[in-house]
């Protein structure tokens, strides 16, 4: 269980996802979380609950969290 005060009073760089692709409650649970933090959950275009099978979207992502981490 995530406890919402620890949650949003993290300061780790803490960001959550879900794919277009997958079902409805990884989706609500990645808003969930991320209302928590007052941040947006970033969406993974035709992904669903397995990212392992679409190991070049998830590079993609990585890469792109990364350079914008460097850019702030």
């Amino acid at each position: 269980m995530v406890d919402p005060a620890e949650l949003a009073s993290s300061t780790a760089d803490i960001r959550f996802s879900f794919g277009t692709e997958a079902r409805p409650i990884f989706r609500d649970i990645a808003a969930h979380l991320a209302a928590v933090r007052n941040i947006v959950p970033d969406v993974l275009n035709g992904v669903g609950h397995f990212l392992y099978y679409h190991p070049e979207v998830a590079a993609a992502y990585i890469r792109a969290q990364s350079a914008a981490s460097c850019k702030g």
